[in-house]
């Protein structure tokens, strides 16, 4: 190609726009994500026009009260940090073909250096940031979801098919933390260029592994709660009257409001013993139905 003349400064810096273009993206996560945090320690509701505030982190940090611990997200700044470097490198060698004269083999092993090393560093941003997540997300099977669990109506083979697959999701984070601390500690070795097979299986394995994980995991803890928002505790003869009333007055408003209850934990109900068998798409299909702000 080089002896064609098909190669110019806009095909070869091309690369430069999708790199830009990721690390453009995995920056504006990183600063939702802290102001997030700011947002929540400081007790601030925040909404999305809010986030265009230049000023916005540095007048939430001045609400946080002394003394509250944020998340040390340090060597997701440098990962950042050091693609942004690579990246600059990469568009200072391809602004070198401005000149065909300078258009070379040796510029074209350089770029491709170039653009491997700003790749690598990305792929090490996006991998801490997957640790950021799995921090947030290990900690879900709480004392509090499964006394929850326990409280639930239902069948006790249901409720402990419902934990074993709280079980499930919680080896699945763990062997997402391991594959992206294995993927990122290699990517961070001198030898990292030996290790690209072994990169490349840890993060097929995670893709494979992460697939719906965060929103069956939102799902299998709310259910729980909102099963026992449906359940009331009251003597025998107070259900028998409710059983009355949604019979024969059902138009009054008592008699609607037990209705809507009974009709709430139903749902519920039916969405537990789906998650508790495993139908994980009609559990999300039916909870999107029953809460359609959670689509």
């Amino acid at each position: 190609m080089i002896e064609t003349g098909k190669l110019d400064h806009a095909t070869l810096s091309y690369p430069a726009y999708g790199l830009r273009f990721d690390l453009g993206n995995m920056e504006e996560r990183l600063r939702r994500a802290r102001l997030a945090e700011l947002a929540d320690l400081a007790g601030v509701r925040l909404e999305e026009r809010d986030l265009k505030d230049p000023n916005l982190e540095s007048k939430l940090l001045a609400k946080v009260p002394a003394g509250k611990a944020r998340r040390d997200r340090s060597r997701r700044d440098a990962a950042l940090a050091r693609a942004q470097a690579a990246l600059a490198d990469f568009e200072r060698a391809a602004a070198k073909a401005k000149d065909p004269a300078q258009i070379s083999k040796a510029l074209l092993v350089e770029l491709s250096g170039r653009q491997r090393e700003a790749t690598r560093w990305l792929t090490a941003a996006s991998l801490e940031e997957e640790l950021d997540r799995l921090s947030d997300e290990e900690g879900f099977l709480t004392a509090d979801l499964l006394a929850a669990i326990d409280a639930v109506p239902a069948a006790a083979p249901v409720r402990e098919n419902y934990k074993k697959r709280g079980q499930a999701y919680k080896e699945r984070l763990e062997r997402l933390k391991a594959n992206a601390q294995s993927a990122l500690s290699a990517l961070q070795s001198d030898g990292w260029l030996s290790r690209v097979s072994d990169i490349e299986r840890a993060m097929a394995e995670s893709s494979g592994l992460r697939r719906n994980l965060s929103r069956d995991i939102s799902n299998y803890r709310l259910v729980p709660f909102r099963v026992s928002e449906a359940v009331l505790k009251q003597p025998r003869w107070r259900e028998f009257v409710d059983d009355l009333l949604v019979k024969y007055a059902k138009t009054t408003s008592y008699g609607r409001a037990v209705a809507q209850r009974r009709g709430k934990l139903g749902r519920f109900l039916s969405i537990f013993g789906l998650i508790a068998s495993g139908d994980l798409e009609s559990a999300a299909r039916s909870l999107a139905d029953a809460e359609p702000g959670r689509r």
